[in-house]
């Protein structure tokens, strides 16, 4: 997220409109960051890196699950996610 330093996190789910993933720590909605992660389609590897906001952030058994909404998306990557969800 902006003016933090990275932090690891584990997608959950997956859709042309951004990505839901779960984090160690709570998250501002409405914070703007960036997130990068790489897809397995079709056995090859596709990284996605895109603006992100947060649009909800719900406390886990499992930690922190984060709703991110991309922003300008790549239309290549826009491409490969919505192959991926086919």
């Amino acid at each position: 997220m902006d003016g933090a330093a990275a932090v690891a996190a584990h997608t959950m789910d997956i859709g042309s409109g951004g990505v839901a993933a779960v984090v160690d720590g709570k998250l501002a909605l409405g914070h703007k960051g960036r997130i990068m992660f790489e897809m397995l389609i079709e056995g090859k590897l596709h990284l996605v890196d895109s603006q992100v906001s947060v649009t909800h952030c719900i406390l886990s058994h499992e930690g922190f699950k984060v709703g991110f909404q991309f922003a300008n998306l790549d239309i290549a990557v826009a491409n490969a996610i919505n192959k991926y969800l086919r």
